[in-house]
């Protein structure tokens, strides 16, 4: 199968090293430097002593070789989803997408398009890009998928069953469900570890940032009342737990003077009536322009 990934973050590097053992898999990337060094050095993936090198990997600068592929995966930062548009829209609307994205903003964006199957992924790996060729694989979960429009299932159960074992997968029938199961996650644990500067075991190793974190899911959870709050809360505690040691894309952010991810994950939620919430948001606003 031909699947084009837009965005060669760390995400975009994951799905591509995995899925190019059984696909042919082109990236669109911005940058030529990026450009050049998938180019060079093919795409690398490193994980505890080992390191091992993609297979069916092309890399494109801007514009891919064809808009005719099987799957189109965004992967970019969901505040560049709106950059992309144009690009996305280029591919016809037959042509099946899935978005990979943090926060539930990038749904506005993704309604604008013709496009006739969406779907959406969540994502429980941990991954990070060490330079512009290589991920760093810090701890496999799982990918979640749904339908957003039209129907994927048949499409992406095809993608992903032959990475079953090394690159877990499940199906989801409610995307909204699943979307908001992962901001839950999301809204706790990046800013938090953002503003603490702390790598996410942290929040239950020290028993103060351990109520800083109770309090803020306990906020959190009144925006979604129709999951139930014990699970959520065990879900947190066994994400906290496996990745332990893992630094939150929104802290590696932070430290690296980009832009965060925090209107797509806060914004839709904050509100008065959850202070703490609203505090962390101008939280990180504020070392977001205190880094650029």
């Amino acid at each position: 199968m031909n699947i084009t990934i837009i965005g060669g973050g760390s995400l975009g590097l994951l799905f591509g090293y995995f899925l190019s053992f059984s696909n042919k898999v082109e990236f669109v990337v911005r940058s030529t430097k990026q450009y050049e060094s998938l180019t060079h050095n093919g795409l690398l993936a490193e994980r505890r002593e080992t390191v091992k090198k993609a297979k069916h990997i092309h890399t494109n600068l801007l514009l891919p070789r064809s808009y005719k592929t099987d799957l189109v995966i965004v992967a970019v930062k969901s505040y560049h989803i709106s950059s992309v548009l144009p690009l996305i829209q280029q591919y016809g609307p037959q042509t099946p997408l899935l978005f990979i994205q943090n926060g539930m903003s990038h749904l506005t964006d993704i309604k604008q398009l013709p496009h006739g199957k969406v779907a959406l992924a969540t994502v429980e790996h941990g991954a990070a890009r060490k330079n512009d060729y290589t991920v760093r694989i810090n701890g496999i979960g799982k990918t979640n998928l749904a339908n957003y429009r039209g129907e994927m299932k048949d499409l992406l159960f095809s993608v992903f069953s032959p990475l079953e074992n090394e690159f877990p997968w499940e199906w989801n029938e409610d995307y909204e469900v699943m979307m908001a199961k992962k901001l839950i996650v999301n809204a706790v644990i990046n800013p938090l570890t953002g503003v603490l500067k702390c790598k996410n075991g942290v929040l239950l190793n020290n028993p103060h940032y351990t109520s800083l974190t109770e309090g803020l899911f306990n906020e959190v959870m009144t925006a979604f009342p129709m999951l139930n709050k014990q699970e959520e809360w065990r879900n947190l505690i066994g994400i906290l737990q496996s990745t332990k040691d893992n630094t939150s894309s929104m802290l590696s952010d932070l430290i690296h003077n980009r832009k965060t991810e925090i209107d797509g994950i806060l914004l839709p939620i904050k509100s008065k009536e959850r202070p703490l919430t609203e505090a962390l948001y101008h939280a990180i606003k504020g070392l977001e322009k205190e880094s650029v």
